[in-house]
């Protein structure tokens, strides 16, 4: 558990009963991107990974969940409450992690997003711009297809870990 009181956040572990909030956070991200199918997936993604909420007024306004792969840990989801962005919340959600993650011995951390879009794409050169201004570089460009043959530019971002 995590406390700034400036600001009134609280970042917790997540629990079985925030899935409707992250779910309503997730959904007013990117609504074309996350369909209504999309978000039946949500709860599985979450559920087998590390995550943690940031409440504020005990309400939930940002998640972030981890998992790890072939020892590599990689952001599963960040999603923080378009109404109050600009505040930090994704900041600290990201260093509650990076906390979590050094203890382990952990040495970086990565996240896949859609990379450069063009034609630009606003929602995702902020997601962009925001992993860039807290440290994570980009490490491997390329192009995906998903089952409905649309194709986006995707970028791996990688950041290195404090003290490692």
């Amino acid at each position: 558990m995590h406390l700034n009181r400036k600001n009134n956040f609280f970042v917790r572990r997540f629990k079985v009963s925030d899935l409707d909030s992250i779910k309503l956070i997730i959904k007013d991200l990117h609504p074309e991107w996350f369909t209504e199918e999309a978000l039946e997936n949500i709860p599985r993604d979450i559920q087998f990974a590390k995550c943690f909420v940031i409440e504020s007024n005990r309400k939930i306004v940002g998640f972030v969940s981890v998992h790890s792969y072939d020892g590599r840990p990689m952001i599963g989801w960040l999603g923080v409450d378009q109404k109050i962005r600009g505040e930090g919340i994704g900041k600290q959600l990201l260093k509650k992690v990076e906390r979590e993650l050094i203890k382990f011995g952990y040495k970086d951390l990565r996240v896949e997003t859609v990379g450069e879009c063009s034609p630009f794409y606003k929602p995702y050169a902020e997601t962009l711009k925001f992993y860039k201004s807290v440290g994570f570089e980009v490490e491997k460009r390329g192009r995906l297809r998903n089952n409905m043959g649309y194709k986006w530019r995707h970028s791996t971002l990688r950041k290195k870990l404090a003290g490692k």
